[in-house]
């Protein structure tokens, strides 16, 4: 029954993730807190909880099931890079920069450069181009063919005036690796 309970939960988390993307918040609810009745010590479970709660503008309610979450899988890099894009979108920049820098530095983590590239966007948005500019870079150093983190760093230098900077850095980038629309 343990393990049916836990394979229930984790069909009603993606589920929930599902029916969040399709904004359909009251039926992506119903999933994840029947996931949260089926398999309460499951991180996953509280993670999406806290994302769902967060959309759902719950801030103290998300705060809850992002800190079960990471006490549930202490050094978890998906988790922390999850809790860091809502620290960022709440305000808590050098909390969520911190959390990313972790996720990033975590040898399991499959995709450390998102981690680094979603740092310098929060660093962006709180108006700190130039730790902005370090962690896109640090992002194409893990990845060079990562092209949000090029597109990110040329879109950087723009908004900074350095066109012929930003020319150089797209240019590299696009004599190496394949074209994006974006870029």
């Amino acid at each position: 029954p343990q393990t049916s309970d836990s394979s229930a939960a984790e069909y009603n988390v993606q589920l929930g993730y599902a029916y969040l993307r399709q904004g359909n918040l009251p039926i992506a609810k119903e999933k994840l807190e029947r996931a949260a009745e089926q398999d309460p010590a499951n991180p996953a479970v509280h993670s999406a909880l806290g994302l769902l709660y967060e959309r759902l503008g719950d801030i103290k309610a998300a705060d809850k099931h992002y800190a079960t979450a990471l006490r549930l899988a202490p050094g978890d890099p998906e988790i922390e890079n999850n809790y860091a894009i809502y620290l960022c979108r709440n305000g808590r920049v050098a909390e969520g920069v911190k959390r990313f820098e972790q996720a990033a530095r975590n040898p399991l983590y499959r995709t450390p450069e998102a981690a680094y590239t979603n740092a310098g966007v929060c660093q962006r948005g709180a108006g700190l181009s130039a730790e902005a500019e370090t962690s896109f870079r640090r992002a194409l150093q893990v990845r060079p063919n990562y092209a949000e983190a090029a597109y990110q760093l040329g879109d950087l230098r723009l908004q900074q005036g350095a066109t012929d900077a930003a020319r150089t850095d797209v240019d590299g980038y696009l004599n190496s690796f394949r074209a994006t629309p974006e870029l």
